[in-house]
This record gives C-alpha cells, structure tokens and sequence, in this order.
C-alpha cells in the first residue's frame, strides 16, 4: 500500500512588539511623570509597564495577539533613569530628564521612553459637592482635575 499526503505548512512569525507605560494607579497612558505635592522630599508619579505582541504567518487568516508576561525567564529588561517600585512592571523616576525602558525576548526588542519632569503636577480646578441633608453628617465629595 503506498499512500501519499501534500500538506501547506504556515510558519507564524512576529509581527510586532510593543512597551507602553502608565500612570499608576492606573490614570492612562502617559508620556510624562511629574512631581506630587510640595514637599521638600520630591514624590514623584509611578509609573506601569506592560507588553504585548502581534504574531502573522503567510495563512491569511491567522491572527494571534497577547500580553507579556514581564516577569517571564525568557524576557530580558533595560531601563534606566528609572528606579524600582514594586516588581518588574513599576517604577518612579531618578531624576529629571529622559527614561528608557526596553524589553527583549527571542531576539524581538521594543522600547518606551519616558520624560521625568522635575515640574509639579497643577491642579487646574477643584469642585466640591455636598448633598442636601437634614442630618447633622454629610458626605463631602472633591473631586480634583489635573493637567500637565
């Protein structure tokens, strides 16, 4: 008995690799971390990184997308002007100026930079409400809008 089989075999690819960063607690995407409050100590913004990839092959229906998982063995981080927060995703500036974080992982690299301001974050408005009530306690609310 001879039988014989033909098969097309797609080889996936990466597509792309990407490094965002975020304000944290998470307030969106950012390009700029600021200083907070006035103290003589500067508390600056944290910042959060993360990863995701695009993977393509020559099968035009083939799509694969995800996270990376920073803390993974076969992933190698640089960074610099940044120093550690907690884990391998956060971090708050050195000191002014640029900050770089780049990721590598089977030969696939991707970078975010990042400016460290030694300027304080404005607070542009501020909105107080407080509830209509005949009881002796009510509940203030603030609600506070920066810009920068």
């Amino acid at each position: 008995w001879v039988g014989r089989v033909e098969a097309i075999v797609y080889v996936v690819r990466p597509r792309s690799l990407s490094v965002r960063g975020s304000v944290y607690p998470s307030c969106g995407v950012a390009s700029t971390l600021y200083t907070l409050g006035c103290a003589a100590q500067q508390t600056r913004q944290r910042v959060r990184y993360s990863a995701s990839y695009v993977l393509e092959s020559g099968d035009a229906g083939f799509a694969l997308a995800g996270s990376i998982a920073l803390a993974h063995p076969d992933v190698t981080i640089w960074r610099s002007n940044l120093n550690t927060v907690s884990g391998v995703d956060v971090f708050e500036g050195s000191q002014a100026g640029m900050s770089t974080f780049k990721i590598s992982i089977h030969g696939q690299n991707a970078t975010a930079n990042m400016l460290i301001s030694d300027e304080p974050l404005k607070l542009s408005t501020i909105e107080p409400s407080v509830e209509t009530t005949i009881v002796t306690s009510s509940r203030i609310r603030v609600r506070a809008t920066f810009s920068g």
